[in-house]
């Protein structure tokens, strides 16, 4: 692995964080708008498996240029790997291998995308005589972002432009969905649909007192939902909503650990 570096920052500076980052990466990321548009429901989106923290190192590993990446390290530190006897390590560790190994020559992160599905509370400011909002409480404090582990590897998925969905003001259409699906405990399912551009393998960042080497993404589709999966509220750049929706469901089952 290269020499590492470390960043520390304040809870206020996820947009200085990202555009440095962004900077350094050579990213161009286009400016998102402070308020989303109306969002048709997309049945496929809602019912994907999330993408797993397997994937997801698999994915900076391949943004971060490292074109041989030492899997035997990262088998070896897994809890599987760890939970198995010792007689049969030896032969999982070169299934692993050749598993890890092909995925990751036949992977396309920025096509392929990844899915983020997790627990918020959203809460709903409905007002008649002003204009009504959410406000999504993410579970990281200060600066946004989504922690993955796999392999020894610590991962921090950074949003571009995830703070302008922190409060949303809505639109009459939008208050009149909201007002009929939203639960009324204001938990809620935030769906996120990334697109990786940049990933660093020499500058991990500080986050929560942990370095963290950042996968820097722009948002595809960002959508509340209630238990019933209905959609609340959503929004996505104008170039998706272009895009054919399909109501095919995802016939891939794995196992997801969601951030915490």
């Amino acid at each position: 692995m290269n020499s590492f570096g470390k960043w520390h920052f304040g809870k206020k500076t996820s947009r200085a964080l990202f555009a440095g980052l962004a900077a350094t990466l050579i990213v161009i990321s286009a400016a998102l708008p402070s308020r989303a548009e109306f969002v048709k429901y997309d049945k496929a989106k809602v019912l994907a498996y999330p993408t797993t923290p397997e994937e997801i190192i698999l994915d900076f590993v391949k943004l971060a240029n490292i074109t041989s990446p030492e899997f035997q390290n990262m088998v070896v530190k897994t809890e599987k790997y760890k939970a198995i006897p010792e007689n049969e390590r030896a032969s999982y560790l070169q299934v692993e291998m050749m598993r890890l190994n092909k995925k990751f020559n036949t992977l396309n992160p920025r096509k392929n995308g990844i899915l983020i599905r997790i627990g918020v509370k959203v809460m709903f400011d409905n007002m008649a005589d002003r204009q009504s909002s959410l406000t999504i409480q993410f579970p990281s404090e200060g600066l946004v972002y989504f922690p993955y582990y796999y392999g020894g590897l610590p991962v921090a998925v950074l949003v571009n432009g995830i703070e302008d969905f922190q409060k949303i003001y809505l639109t009459g259409e939008e208050r009149q969905q909201v007002a009929s699906v939203i639960d009324p405990t204001s938990d809620s399912t935030l769906i996120l649909d990334l697109r990786p551009v940049s990933a660093s393998v020499t500058q991990p960042v500080m986050l929560d007192g942990e370095p963290q080497y950042p996968l820097l993404c722009d948002i595809v589709y960002i959508g509340i939902h209630n238990k019933e999966s209905d959609q609340v509220w959503a929004w996505q750049p104008d170039e998706e909503k272009e895009k054919p929706k399909t109501d095919q469901i995802p016939t891939k089952a794995e196992g997801f650990d969601s951030p915490q």
